[in-house]
């Protein structure tokens, strides 16, 4: 990934937020991020890892004692190779995640207690022998509330939302007026349709209150315009009055390929795109860049 400069020349939104009583999107609209929580997360890592309070070689047990004889490293969170995967019914692992975010939800675990029942499953494979996407940004934010002995949340807000004044992100829907309402596609009556999701909370204890926990994986809610005040950061790590709030060379690895080309053939079966590769927290292009990138937030 390589972002030279981010510049908002034309800025438009389409289509109905409401479709049935067709309100019309006007553009402050409030999206559940889901993923895109990720970079976010990763951003506040590697200030912890910028002042010297972690470190990326940094066993996992070290901050998070459940997870020892685990041989996970903070690297190996911000790469996805820690062998932890999200739920499902491919693997016992995910199956084990699959009740233990049930149990998360049901039970309104804190994010310690989150990372310590997931500290008891099997992991789908030894880490750094592989790639899998999953839980891996989730752990990370228990370990930056440990370090910095804040909540995640807070943490976040005060580190990066207040610094580049992302004022309308946080990590419940704070107004629901703004809501972005979600659709899905649905086959009836011989044809495919949109239909309105009522209440989509996928990975989310609670949608409009703050929940007990907030995943660093998924738990971001915020506006087009505030997720470009980010990405710019992404840029040189500059703040609007140009102070620096991330080392060029930490942000430099972020967008870096991370991967080796075993952990790597199993990420090209995942992502079947063999221009990118993974960095820190998301995925990196390695091959066949150019310069132009377009941003689209949908709620499909």
């Amino acid at each position: 990934m390589q972002l030279l400069e981010l510049l908002n020349i034309y800025s438009k939104q389409f289509g109905y937020n409401d479709q049935n009583n067709t309100i019309l999107l006007k553009g402050d609209e409030i999206y559940q991020a889901y993923s895109m929580t990720k970079p976010i997360t990763t951003l506040a890592a590697l200030l912890l890892i910028d002042k010297k309070l972690i470190s990326l070689d940094d066993d996992l047990s070290k901050y998070i004692p459940s997870f020892k004889n685990k041989n996970i490293k903070i690297w190996n969170l911000l790469t996805m190779t820690s062998g932890l995967t999200y739920s499902g019914n491919k693997s016992n692992t995910q199956l084990q995640i699959k009740k233990v975010l049930d149990d998360w939800k049901i039970n309104n675990y804190t994010l310690e207690q989150l990372c310590d029942e997931l500290s008891k499953i099997d992991l789908l494979f030894v880490p750094s022998t592989n790639w899998y996407y999953g839980l891996s940004l989730d752990v990370l934010s228990r370990v930056i509330e440990v370090v910095s002995n804040k909540s995640y949340r807070d943490f976040v807000k005060e580190e990066i939302f207040n610094k580049l004044n992302m004022n309308d992100s946080d990590y419940y829907l704070f107004d629901k007026k703004r809501k972005a309402n979600v659709f899905r596609w649905t086959y009836k009556d011989d044809q495919n349709q949109l239909d309105q999701v009522e209440n989509f909370d996928f990975l989310f204890q609670s949608i409009d209150k703050l929940p007990v926990c907030n995943l660093g994986g998924s738990g971001l809610f915020t506006t087009a315009d505030d997720y470009l005040k980010f990405l710019n950061v992404l840029i040189d790590g500059k703040l609007e009055d140009s102070s620096q709030l991330i080392s060029l060379d930490l942000l430099n690895q972020m967008k870096s390929d991370q991967l080796t080309k075993n952990n790597l053939k199993q990420f090209f079966n995942w992502n079947l795109n063999e221009d990118y590769s993974y960095g820190f927290g998301g995925r990196v292009r390695i091959k066949n860049h150019n310069d132009n990138n377009v941003i689209i937030t949908s709620r499909t």
